[in-house]
């Protein structure tokens, strides 16, 4: 009995999820950093922010969280994204380095 509530209860919860995008997709947040060289790079944070997906010349890297005194930093060790009250820095890709690029607003 208590395996049949419980399976109600998962195909119930399916039903809740966003339509239209996956729900790992739902809840992500994205922004989109302008650099002073006219450079621009996207970042998508998952739902825990614990991995930052950077996109930047055409390329994609998934950077895990790691401690950082303050603002929120991904690396894997090669490449390196940090963000701190709207202005972030991208060290590492074949790209260059991307310094005080500040996040651009919505239009």
């Amino acid at each position: 009995m208590k395996a049949i509530l419980a399976c109600s209860c998962f195909f119930a919860l399916l039903g809740c999820a966003p339509q239209g995008k996956p729900a790992a997709e739902a809840n992500a947040e994205s922004f989109t950093f302008a650099c002073a060289n006219g450079k621009t790079f996207s970042v998508t944070y998952d739902e825990g922010f614990t991995v930052a997906t950077v996109k930047a010349d055409g390329q994609t890297y998934k950077l895990p969280a790691i401690i950082a005194a303050s603002g929120s930093r991904y690396s894997d060790g090669k490449i390196e994204y940090w963000e701190h009250h709207g202005e972030a820095l991208l060290h590492g890709t074949p790209a260059g380095e991307l310094n005080g690029c500040p996040q651009k607003t919505a239009e």
